[in-house]
């Protein structure tokens, strides 16, 4: 991979061109990371649909932290292993709006 480097280089050691072997340090996430399709913004709060039984939905907000390659990292709200929605929240929000809390999707949204 190329990659382009600022260095003070006042020595002259560094010439064009050269390769150089080079380790990145980062933090390993250890939370649970979301689509970003999978979240839905209602004003100030991030919700997503969490399965709750085969075809079953329920709502739950979440804490989000960054954003990076297509996923949100979840701060609070879901535990890790649970499964959302991918896609398709906005139909299941809908559906839940017009059906009710006997859909199955629409239940009190609560943390």
């Amino acid at each position: 991979m190329k990659v382009r480097v600022d260095l003070d280089n006042r020595g002259g050691l560094l010439k064009p061109e050269m390769f150089v072997k080079v380790k990145l340090k980062g933090r390993r996430i250890t939370k649970p990371a979301v689509p970003e399709e999978a979240v839905i913004f209602s004003g100030e709060r991030s919700m997503v649909w969490v399965e709750s039984g085969p075809g079953s939905f329920l709502p739950r907000y979440v804490t989000l932290g960054r954003r990076g390659d297509g996923y949100y990292e979840v701060i609070s709200g879901l535990a890790e292993g649970e499964a959302v929605a991918a896609s398709g929240g906005f139909l299941i929000d809908g559906e839940s709006r017009l059906h009710g809390p006997e859909a199955g999707a629409g239940q009190e949204r609560h943390q």
